[in-house]
């Protein structure tokens, strides 16, 4: 749980200059330390493209007490232009209420704040973590009532028939993991992600929920990753307006369970091969492939952890690229968590060996 300070004090600001100038960093540490919340983590998404030098901010919250405390206040004082806006003012109040059907099964969720021009965007995106599975009922109806804080009462039947669509050709294990809404780009955005595909189920389902994609480049697309960086992504992501977009999102996350062996270096090689990541983005960000720590004042007793933890690649219809094939847009992730200090860390480890051995 990150409480206070802001998770630039102490960081080398050369790093990311490839991503975004000393100003706009700054201003991005300021509106993070202005934040009305107890958080846990922090995030940058960082375009991975040559000559593009600008960074969106998100921010994570969980079920946990201190948050749950500095939300309710929030919302009790009115004071932050941040919950400003109705279906945002709607969500965190549905989330926060003690014994919230909500909360318990969207136990997490990011705040996105996309710079376009180069300034804070006023209403945040909403990006949801699912705890379950929306096939099960009492999940069902969570989600559908989610769904009814986040869209207009003209949208509703649009979304519910767009979501119903979509899960009723998972296949297996796959499921809904997150769920996205950014009115900043349009009230009707609606992104689902999905997790569990693999490379001989993601095809398929695209197919049969009509995505209207280029089928052969993604599936060469799948074949270069598995091939030459034994990865596959790991989650899915669809985009929807009135209907689902040509677009498609391939997540490959390297943090957790499924993270791959050699930390993504492979994949990263692979973008910069493909000149979809500029070679000064590509040496930044393999500096962030495994997990380092930062000491901080404001952080006592625990420390800053850091690490890239996922990238994405965008399959963009329009515009194509000369060749007609699809255009190919690349970004990194970077978070920094509040965790414990290296030396507690290892005085534990320690701890944990002398009482098996």
């Amino acid at each position: 749980m990150i409480v206070s300070g802001s998770f630039v004090d102490g960081m080398a600001v050369r790093e990311f200059a490839p991503f975004v100038d000393a100003t706009e960093f700054e201003t991005i540490s300021g509106f993070a330390r202005r934040y009305p919340f107890a958080v846990h983590a922090h995030a940058l998404e960082l375009r991975l493209q040559a000559g593009v030098r600008h960074a969106d901010y998100s921010t994570c919250l969980r079920d946990d007490e201190t948050t749950l405390r500095s939300v309710r206040r929030c919302l009790g004082d009115g004071s932050s232009a941040l919950v400003s806006e109705s279906f945002f003012t709607r969500f965190l109040d549905a989330w926060s209420t003690e014994g919230s059907s909500i909360r318990k099964l969207l136990p997490l969720f990011w705040l996105e704040y996309d710079r376009p021009d180069g300034e804070f965007t006023r209403t945040p995106g909403l990006f949801l973590a699912l705890d379950g599975d929306v096939r099960d009922s009492d999940a069902a109806a969570a989600f559908d009532r989610t769904l009814a804080l986040l869209y207009s009462s003209a949208e509703i039947d649009r979304k519910r028939s767009n979501v119903a669509c979509i899960v009723d050709a998972l296949p297996g294990e796959a499921r809904i993991r997150h769920l996205g809404a950014v009115p900043s780009r349009d009230p009707r955005f609606m992104r689902l992600v999905v997790e569990g595909l693999d490379g001989e189920t993601l095809l398929p389902f695209l197919s049969t929920i009509g995505w209207k994609g280029d089928f052969a480049y993604l599936g060469e697309l799948l074949k270069t990753f598995r091939d030459r960086a034994d990865a596959l992504p790991t989650l899915v992501d669809l985009d929807l307006l009135d209907d689902l977009q040509p677009s498609v999102g391939l997540e490959f996350l390297l943090v957790g369970r499924d993270a791959p062996q050699d930390e993504g270096e492979r994949l990263l090689s692979l973008l910069l091969e493909n000149e979809w990541c500029s070679r000064d983005k590509f040496e930044a960000v393999s500096l962030w492939s495994k997990w380092r720590t930062r000491e901080s004042p404001d952080m006592e007793p625990l420390a800053y952890w850091e690490k890239l933890y996922h990238l994405k690649l965008t399959l963009k219809d329009e515009p194509a690229c000369d060749d007609g094939s699809p255009r190919v847009e690349c970004k990194a992730y970077w978070g920094v968590w509040g965790g414990p200090r290296p030396g507690a860390l290892q005085d534990l480890q320690s701890a944990i060996r002398h009482a098996r051995s």
